[in-house]
């Protein structure tokens, strides 16, 4: 493969100035032939006939005569090289010798391949002419010849965009003919590494960025960096210079300058590492074409420059004093512990007026960034005793909260469930076995429709507002909490255990609503089971359906189904209570509307006790919160959120019953 691209630097010695050569070809366009070597032409001929996708345009021909004429092709590409008759013609038109002659040998050689041959055949019959000159024009894609070398040799790009140049001198060309706006956006205005491959390694260090690697290394797999671990690095250089800006009101440099990790790449491109340093410490910077501008204001002091980037001179920064600006870049944007461009930014202003002196004054400037960073400490210190007493007392405060809500609701439900469940149960005794139906079945009915629809949603309405304290509450200490962990993070004491002992308050909390939520579910269940079966007592009087079975389990508990008196006010009653069954149904079909919660996963799934709940505790940011940022939701995924959603087939089944009887007993009335 290197034989194969070996004429690539034959044509950048006869045509590195003239050339033009540019990341994805090189372009030569009507040079003189003569700067190249007949045999450097040959092998530049067969390789076009070759690897005819390595080439758009391969040509070789006669200069016009005049600006009025067009010159003649001796040679032409159209995938591959062919010869043009034509041209000898022109070239040997003043000339004794035969030109068809000439012609006919020249396009043998080339129709069999012979293109050696063919080209001394050329040379001779310009030898023998009257013409001063021949003029190469040829187009070499580049990007074609490093795919394909690539691809043949099995290697990996690793995401990376490998770029192939003939040696570090047509870099340099392609740098220096083009503006560093335009480099930029071309070479680095991604997170792809251009990962630079040389066919020539003469004066070259490898890159763990950049590559910067020869293709020979590159064949032999003894490459340091390899295209993958270069586009790691790179990749990842990009995200620190990310993060460390993200935190600021600045704006970033387009490229980390880090990635410029040896002296020859900041040699190399120069023109762009001194914009990147210098935006890494500048407040406001903007760069058009070759004029970049930065500015540094402090209360006190103004650091500006303005610079040619295509005119760099020894003055504006030496290069042997790049290790030392490189070495304070690393500790800007790779510092060890916390870092802040506001103190690297005042730094650099104190002591420079210009922005072309901070490698002369980097010791004064990292001295005088330390010095600002122990002063900041101590102001965070001072605040810190007073900040942590404020933490402990919120969590103090939270956790009482808390403690009040679960304990109020927990009692709240207990006297709940020992009175209803002791007149409910009373109170059915009462009407099953020695009180009189008609009397005190319209009583039991209407006290469990009333307590359904009215004392129910009470209890739902202080769950409820439990729940959003325990997230208000919870809210409040995050966004505190965060507020103390950005500004002193774990350097002082461990901010979390006093997130665990939060932890622990919320836990408790959280078990006492889940809790209240299951057996105010279970209660409401009991009670609208217990209201049908009053109905469906009530429904074996008024229908006088007695089925042998049914009759002799009611006589055996002394229940009576026939011979009750006043049965039109059962019937009544019956009627009556299909009114609150209907109500209900229409508040479970709009609680599952408006809530958007599921029914058939509701009903069929079985609903998780208290003891198999978990609460997911929000996670706490190191960086600062503003309260509208914190979205808490405790009870995500949690069921049941509401005594509707506890099993409500169930409900709904029993309601209908309910609501059915009441229209039977409307028939038995007509």
């Amino acid at each position: 493969m290197i034989n194969n691209i070996s004429f690539l630097i034959d044509l950048q010695e006869a045509y590195l100035e003239e050339g033009k050569w540019s990341i994805d070809n090189i372009s030569i366009t009507d040079q003189p032939i003569h700067n190249l070597d007949r045999v450097d032409f040959k092998s530049i001929t067969e390789r076009a006939a070759d690897k005819p996708g390595w080439f758009r345009n391969f040509k070789l021909s006669i200069p016009a005569p005049s600006n009025y004429e067009t010159e003649t092709s001796l040679l032409y590409f159209q995938n591959g090289v062919y010869f043009k008759r034509e041209g000898i013609d022109m070239l040997l038109s003043d000339n004794e010798q035969s030109s068809s002659d000439w012609a006919g040998r020249i396009s043998d050689c080339f129709s069999e391949g012979n293109y050696q041959d063919g080209v001394d055949l050329i040379y001779d019959a310009f030898d023998i002419s009257n013409e001063n000159e021949l003029l190469l024009s040829i187009v070499v894609k580049k990007t074609n010849i490093i795919g394909d070398l690539f691809d043949e040799n099995n290697l990996e790009s690793g995401g990376s965009s490998p770029q192939f140049w003939t040696s570090k001198k047509t870099l340099n060309q392609w740098i220096d003919k083009n503006n560093a706006e335009s480099i930029i956006n071309s070479q680095f205005n991604s997170t792809i590494t251009p990962y630079h491959c040389f066919l020539d390694d003469c004066g070259i260090i490898e890159s763990e960025y950049l590559g910067f690697i020869s293709v020979q290394s590159l064949l032999n797999n003894s490459a340091v960096h390899s295209p993958t671990d270069c586009q790691a690095n790179y990749r990842n250089e990009h995200e620190v210079l990310t993060e460390i800006f993200d935190e600021t009101d600045f704006n970033p440099p387009t490229i980390s300058p880090l990635v410029f990790d040896n002296p020859i790449l900041r040699e190399i491109y120069r023109p762009i590492f001194i914009p990147e340093a210098i935006s890494c410490l500048a407040t406001s910077h903007s760069i058009d074409g070759n004029h970049f501008e930065a500015e540094t204001k402090t209360d006190r002091h103004h650091a500006a420059s303005q610079l040619n980037l295509g005119d760099l001179g020894t003055d504006t920064m030496e290069e042997n004093n790049f290790p030392e600006l490189y070495e304070l870049l690393e500790e800007v944007l790779h510092p060890d512990g916390p870092s802040s461009l506001t103190h690297w930014h005042r730094s650099v202003a104190t002591h420079c007026s210009s922005f072309t002196e901070i490698p002369k004054k980097h010791r004064e400037i990292n001295h005088y960034y330390g010095f600002l960073r122990e002063e900041n400490a101590k102001k965070e210190l001072d605040q810190l005793q007073n900040t942590i007493e404020e933490a402990f007392e919120l969590t103090r405060t939270v956790a009482t909260s808390l403690s009040e809500a679960s304990q109020s609701l927990t009692s709240d439900l207990q006297k709940i469930i020992i009175t209803l469940l002791a007149a409910i149960v009373t109170n059915f005794v009462l009407i099953l076995r020695y009180s009189d139906l008609s009397i005190l079945a319209p009583f039991s009915i209407s006290a469990i429709a009333g307590i359904l629809i009215f004392y129910f949603p009470v209890i739902q309405n202080e769950i409820e507002e439990t729940q959003a304290v325990m997230e208000n509450r919870t809210g409040d200490f995050i966004v505190y909490l965060s507020e103390i962990r950005s500004h002193v993070g774990t350097r002082v004491f461990d901010l979390d255990k006093i997130e665990d002992q939060h932890e622990i308050h919320l836990r408790t909390a959280y078990k006492s609503l889940e809790n209240a939520k299951h057996t105010t579910s279970k209660i409401y269940h009991i009670m609208v089971f217990i209201w049908a079966i009053i109905i469906f007592y009530s429904l074996i009087v008024i229908t006088e359906w007695n089925p042998a079975g049914l009759t002799a389990f009611l006589g055996s508990l002394d229940i009576q189904t026939t011979s009750i008196e006043n049965v039109g006010a059962i019937k009544l009653t019956l009627i009556s209570s299909a009114i609150p069954s209907l109500w209900l149904l229409y508040k479970l079909r709009n609680h599952f509307k408006i809530s958007e919660a599921d029914f058939w996963p509701r009903s069929l799934g079985a609903s998780p006790s208290a003891d198999d709940t978990e609460i997911t505790f929000p996670e706490i940011r190191k960086e600062s919160v503003k309260p509208d940022e914190v979205n808490i939701d405790l009870f995500e995924d949690i069921t049941p959120r509401h005594y509707f959603e506890y099993c409500p087939i169930l409900l709904v089944f029993l309601l209908t019953f309910i609501s059915l009887a009441g229209i039977i007993a409307l028939y038995y009335i007509i």
